[in-house]
């Protein structure tokens, strides 16, 4: 056996080793897949079905560690360091009959009739056995073409497994992505995992940037909000999502969006948000100062209800002083009819009172 893998146990090293695993596929066992002893092992087989997390696992990495989890679920109390080597497993394979997957199915690499060749590799390189492609044939899956469109039509997929339909709708969009790919000749398994890999990135920030638009954006003085700052902050394009979703949110009203006219509202909600990031967990900031500058009847109504869904997307007041009691009337209708169908209700838009004496020397 090579150089150990830090974060496996010498008991899962040595099975890994044996069953032909090179260090590589270790470390991704360990480091990715997080498997670290015989009991993660164990659990692997109801990872698997729950979906997700594992949906990415290399197909040759997958087949073998379950048949090594059946091996030691039924001699539980063998010494794997001592009595477990090569021959016990290639005994261990001609018992399982090498055709056994997951369940109960059969081999990922088999070739179904009913299903055009780059159905079928694309099946064989997201590890769908030849059981599940018959399903999908049931359901007209038979091309990338009925691929795409079964997925579109949002059809439910009931007797597929969940973590199948899941690699099938991130193949399937990467695919449109990616026009005139030669899935033939060049889609296969690490291409894939590759695919998966990016996707459950992707998937991670959209989380995190939803939870920290929500926690943190909005209460920015919270001491303990400093680590999420410093996490957006290091994690390569995490604050560039945060600020996408923020926009997208603020600008979700196609009223609004009609009346902000040639207003360049993208520009001033990234200073904006990277105002309010910047404030994130630190109780010295001072905070910024932002003039937006129009002569009469130039649309500056509409940029302070950019501003009003800001606040309402950032659960934040936003209090607009203006003089007079005719103008402020007149500024609240149109605040109102600019809130439709922003974060922020109607109602929510009032009058307040309000007198300054001014003295001058």
């Amino acid at each position: 056996m090579d150089d150990d893998v830090k974060m496996m146990d010498p008991d899962l090293e040595y099975i890994c080793s044996e069953i032909g695993l090179t260090k590589k596929k270790r470390r991704l066992i360990a480091e990715e897949y997080r498997i670290h002893n015989l009991d993660d092992l164990l659990k692997l087989k109801s990872r698997l079905e729950n979906g997700g997390e594992l949906g990415s696992m290399v197909e040759e990495i997958k087949h073998k560690l379950l048949m090594a989890a059946e091996w030691r679920r039924k001699y539980p109390e063998v010494n794997v360091l001592v009595d477990f080597d090569e021959d016990v497993w290639n005994d261990w394979k001609k018992s399982c009959n090498e055709d056994v997957r997951n369940d109960g199915e059969e081999s990922c690499n088999n070739y179904v009739a009913g299903m055009d060749a780059d159905m079928n590799k694309i099946c064989e390189s997201i590890g769908t056995p030849k059981k599940s492609r018959l399903l999908m044939i049931k359901y007209g899956i038979t091309s990338v073409d009925t691929l795409h469109s079964v997925l579109a039509s949002e059809l439910e997929l009931e007797e597929l497994r969940k973590d199948l339909v899941q690699n099938l709708t991130i193949a399937s969009k990467w695919i449109r992505d990616n026009l005139g790919f030669d899935v033939l000749g060049g889609f296969d398994e690490e291409l894939f995992h590759n695919i998966r890999k990016i996707h459950d990135d992707e998937l991670e920030h959209y989380n995190f940037a939803k939870f920290y638009n929500t926690w943190c954006m909005g209460s920015p003085h919270k001491e303990y909000n400093l680590n999420h700052y410093n996490k957006v902050n290091s994690t390569s394009q995490l604050l560039d999502k945060v600020i996408e979703l923020e926009t997208a949110a603020t600008m979700e009203s196609p009223n609004l969006r009609e009346k902000v006219g040639n207003f360049d509202h993208g520009t001033f909600l990234d200073k904006a948000f990277r105002c309010f990031h910047n404030a994130v967990g630190r109780k010295d900031h001072e905070g910024k100062t932002y003039v937006v500058a129009g002569r009469t009847q130039s649309g500056k109504s509409a940029v302070k209800g950019v501003i009003q869904s800001m606040g309402g997307v950032l659960e934040i007041p936003v209090i607009v002083l203006t003089k007079g009691v005719d103008e402020s009337i007149d500024l609240n209708e149109k605040l109102r009819e600019l809130s439709e169908w922003t974060p922020v209700k109607r109602e929510h838009v009032v009058v307040g009172e309000c007198q300054v004496t001014v003295v001058c020397a």
